[in-house]
């Protein structure tokens, strides 16, 4: 995912970028290719990258364990600047100073680490996916099972009873 910054007009600008998963070194859930859609805004001293990346990745749903695919989602900004500029003066770990002559920015690293980023800490086939039975382990999106509903465990019973005749009576 390389931009050849010294064809870039002044100004604004929009690149397409696609790459392969494998290439990219994404983990093997990943599938296809990476798409980014990079805006630049390039003045006499700095480019501000605007990152709009989208990868296809499958994963096991942490209810009830089917396979699903979802599109993970990152968006980013990063600034290049040339010459002699105090990293210390501008916030943030986005910002990289090019060398003399450098010619071309590559955005593969940083969009596989956004895009690894945005992967949820839950992942579920669907939202209201409702799991799989704890009794039986029938996967209860494709049908209800028979089993008892689960009681809870006895040693809680002296507060529901205690509960139950708190509880107004109609």
């Amino acid at each position: 995912m390389n931009i050849n910054i010294s064809n870039i007009p002044a100004g604004s600008s929009t690149v397409e970028l696609s790459q392969s998963a494998t290439l990219m070194a994404l983990p093997e859930n990943f599938s296809g290719d990476v798409s980014a859609h990079v805006s630049l805004i390039k003045t006499s001293w700095q480019i501000v990258v605007k990152i709009d990346a989208h990868a296809d990745a499958a994963f096991e749903c942490d209810r009830c364990a089917d396979q699903s695919v979802h599109r993970i989602d990152a968006e980013f900004e990063q600034v290049y600047t040339w010459g002699e500029t105090e990293r210390d003066t501008v916030e943030g770990d986005d910002f990289f100073v090019l060398g003399d002559g450098q010619k071309v920015i590559d955005l593969a690293d940083a969009v596989r680490e956004y895009l690894l980023l945005a992967v949820p800490v839950k992942n579920l086939c669907h939202e209201d996916c409702r799991g799989l039975c704890p009794v039986c382990g029938t996967n209860l999106n494709e049908r209800l099972c028979t089993c008892a509903p689960e009681t809870g465990d006895i040693r809680w019973s002296a507060l529901q009873n205690l509960a139950s005749r708190n509880e107004p009576h109609s």
